[in-house]
């Protein structure tokens, strides 16, 4: 029942959004000198790592909180392969 929920988590987490830092690193790394490849790279990892400020805005909303928090146990595995991976792909391409 919840499956696609975490199938949606998964896609945005370790694919949108690392895209989106990517996309950020590349358009402030032609446009400004004062943007470093270190900062850059800092950016990427951010951007791949899992965020859990998705549990208090359940709380807040009254949402399914135990289907949030099973997302986050789950992200957070996988982020310990994901996170590499992302992170030399990303960096790679940067």
């Amino acid at each position: 029942r919840k499956k696609p929920a975490f199938v949606i988590r998964f896609f945005m987490q370790f694919v949108i959004i690392p895209l989106i830092g990517l996309s950020i690193v590349i358009g402030y790394t032609k446009d400004d000198t004062s943007f470093t490849k270190a900062m850059g790279l800092r950016l990427l990892i951010i951007a791949s790592s899992p965020s859990y400020s998705n549990n208090w805005w359940c709380s807040v909303f009254q949402a399914d909180v135990e289907s949030s928090e099973a997302m986050a146990f789950v992200s957070t595995i996988l982020s310990l392969s994901m996170l590499p991976i992302n992170f030399i792909v990303y960096s790679r391409i940067a």
